[in-house]
This record gives C-alpha cells, structure tokens and sequence, in this order.
C-alpha cells in the first residue's frame, strides 16, 4: 500500500468537494460540479492508503474524435466550444472508492433453491389424429439451509463520495476488475478527497459483503438460487483502502465568460457535459437575415409598383416575397434555437462503445 504525501490541498466552494494534489497546477473549474473556480485551502488531513488504481494510458488526443461527434449537432456554438480548446483544457482527475479487509464469523441462514426437469407430454390435435409430444420442464425446489461462516474477504467496495454527480453516473460503469496494484511513481496526481467518513464505509459496506457471502454460501449448498439470506456476522480485523480510477475533464467558456465543463470515462468511452448554443452568435445571423429580408421586402414593394408598367416585374416581386419570408423565418429560428437547444442539452449524454 501507497501513503499520498501531497503538496497542495484545493477546495471548491460551490460543492465543498477537496482534492488532494502533488502540483499546483489544478484545473479550473472544479471538475466535480463544473462551475466555481477551486483554489488552494489550509486544511489538515490524514491521507489513507491507496491499494488498487484502475489503469488508464490515454492521452487527451485519444478523445479528439469522440468530443467531435459529441460536440458536432450544436449550432451556433461559442468560439471556445472547439477540439482543439477542450483538448488543451483537459486533465486527468482520479476518483475515490473505498476498499474493505475483513474476517467476519456468524450464523447463516437461507433459501436455496436447486433445479430440476421434469418430463410431461403435450397433446395436440394435427391432421385428423392425436399427437403426444415430450416437454421438458426446469422447475426449482426450495429448501432451507442453515450454516456457519467464517471466512476473511478482500476488497469489497463501498462509496467514497457522497455526492451524486455526473461523475459517478459516467464511472458506474467501469470494470474494477481491470484494477492494479498502485505505484507512488503515478505523477502527477489530483485525487479527490473522500466525504465518507472510514467507519461510514464499513456500514456502507454491509450490503456489498452480504452479497458475496450469499453467493459463497449458495455456491457450498451446490445450489442453482439463493433468497432471504441471512447472517449475524461478528467482523473483525477491519482494514480500509483506497481505490482510484481515472476520468478526464474539460472546460470551456461561453460567449458570456460561463464556464461549461465536460467529463470522459477513459475505460467506456462514456462522454457528458454541456453542448452550449450562443444567444450572441445566432442574433449575428438573424440580424443579417433580417437585413437580407428587409431588403427584399423593400424590393418586392417596388416591383409590385413597376410591375403596373413592366408586367413581367409581378414574377420578380413574387419571388422576392418568397425571399423575404423564408429569410425572416430563418432569422426568427436563429433568435429561438440556443434557448431551446440549451434547455434540452444540459449535461446531455453520448455513449460510445469501448474499443
């Protein structure tokens, strides 16, 4: 096991959410809620043990094409809503889970349920005669079974984080199974703090280890099922660690100085975060669409006059009408969409399959 001997405390005082860190370049915003800028906090703690670490070798570049496709439907998007900006702004932050060595001896006791076929005929009428044909059934006879357990299990998961947030929806996911033996050589690392006090864990918990000595105890019974399991567990020796896995976030601004972040699962190429439309952009366009349509009303009116004395001007003037309103209808849809487009789209999400 590996002691963090960090440099540097950051604090977010939005989601109050602390990150331990072994350099002072930090990203900003804070990477948990998205918003408030984090800055260094005087602030005592006794960093715990990391054991496991989620591997990840990904390089912001690896993610070019996937922010692409993320970013690609918005229109009007503002001028730092780009590959290269999000690319440039994206850091590698680490998330906490707790891991729990236990000894736990107790009484169990349970419902198994162990399959078994059953042979029956079905009969059916066809071409003028009976049929009798042979169906198999799987049916399950439940029994009750009693035991006593004494095991010591490893590494069982509990939250670390308290919050729920769009990073614990984009690493739910993940394969822990895939984790590593943690090195201090890991530089640099920003790891974010647990809010689950360690006695918070071991309670938290409860109900991962449960499932497992379910399983371990429908495995002795050689049952296929297993329900209203139950234990009265004496633990002991109880020992808690850290795992970490990697996300990645990003940032970028709006035409109005409005941070919007972004966050990326490495391992499931999951993506989420803020597709941003700019109100300053689109009235751009409208108000060139309404120039265009303005003008060509002023030319339809005109047309429609001269056309007393050049008749073929009525074709032109109906055309021009045509101009007119398709272009302030545009113009119109310019003003409208970053609002709508904006409400639908926060914190939207894309999936893409991993490699």
């Amino acid at each position: 096991m590996t002691i963090l001997n960090p440099e540097y405390i950051f604090g977010c005082p939005q989601c109050k959410v602390l990150f331990l860190s072994d350099t002072d370049n930090i990203v900003s915003p804070c990477p948990v809620c998205g918003f408030a800028v984090v800055s260094k906090v005087d602030f005592k703690y006794q960093t715990p043990n990391i054991e496991l670490i989620l591997p990840d070798t990904s390089s912001p570049q690896s993610f070019e094409t996937l922010i692409s496709e993320f970013i690609q439907p918005t229109k009007f998007k503002p001028t730092r809503l780009n590959c290269e900006s999000l690319l440039r702004n994206m850091k590698k932050i680490y998330f906490p889970k707790w891991l729990l060595d236990v000894s736990a001896q107790g009484n169990w006791n349970a419902t198994v349920g162990f399959d078994y076929q059953v042979e029956s005929a079905k009969e059916s009428y066809q071409q003028g005669q009976w049929i009798s044909q042979k169906v198999n059934e799987t049916r399950t006879n439940w029994e009750h079974r009693t035991g006593l357990l004494e095991n010591t299990y490893n590494n069982i998961l509990a939250d670390a984080q308290s919050k729920d947030n769009w990073i614990t929806s984009i690493i739910k996911h993940s394969n822990f199974q895939k984790s590593e033996v943690y090195s201090s050589t890991l530089k640099p690392l920003v790891l974010i703090i647990p809010d689950i006090t360690p006695d918070q864990a071991i309670l938290n918990a409860a109900s991962n280890l449960k499932k497992v000595m379910s399983t371990e105890c429908q495995k002795a019974c050689k049952a296929q099922h297993i329900k209203s399991f139950d234990i009265k567990n004496n633990y002991t020796n109880h020992n808690l660690s850290l795992l970490i896995f990697p996300f990645f976030h990003t940032w970028y601004q709006d035409d109005e100085g409005n941070p919007h972040s972004i966050w990326i699962n490495p391992q499931t190429k999951t993506i989420a975060g803020d597709r941003h439309a700019s109100t300053k952009s689109a009235s751009k366009y409208a108000m060139i669409l309404f120039a265009v349509s303005l003008t060509s009303l002023l030319l339809t009116v005109l047309s429609g006059f001269l056309s007393a004395a050049i008749p073929p001007l009525i074709i032109a003037a109906f055309l021009l009408l045509m101009v007119t309103i398709i272009t302030a209808g545009v113009g119109f849809y310019c003003l409208i969409y970053p609002s709508q487009w904006n409400k639908q789209n926060q914190k939207y999400w894309f999936k893409k399959s991993a490699d």
